[in-house]
């Protein structure tokens, strides 16, 4: 193989590891680590992690989903405790509801 060839398959695969880095930009994996992967292993790996990996919108999601449930959760502590609901009962019933 000569020294043309090398040289267009090493650019085929950087431009192969910049795609996956693109695919993962929006996902929790980062255009860096699906670069990175992409370069230290396969261009293909690259994509697959990345398309594992979760969208960011879907993340925040969840986080939202999680924020909202802690916040419900502290206000029915709160009433409960100014109700004169015991510290006991409350446990009780927040080990019973996860």
């Amino acid at each position: 193989m000569d020294a043309g060839a090398i040289f267009v398959l090493c650019i085929v695969y950087l431009l192969l590891a910049v795609i996956s880095g693109f695919i993962g930009l929006n996902r929790k994996i980062g255009f860096g680590t699906a670069f990175g992967i992409s370069i230290f292993f396969t261009p293909w790996v690259g994509v697959i992690l990345a398309f594992l990996s979760p969208h960011i919108d879907e993340m925040k999601v969840e986080q939202s989903r999680k924020d909202l449930s802690n916040m419900n959760l502290k206000i029915l502590i709160e009433i409960a405790k100014s109700s004169g609901v015991s510290d006991e009962t409350i446990t009780e019933i927040i080990k019973s509801i996860k």
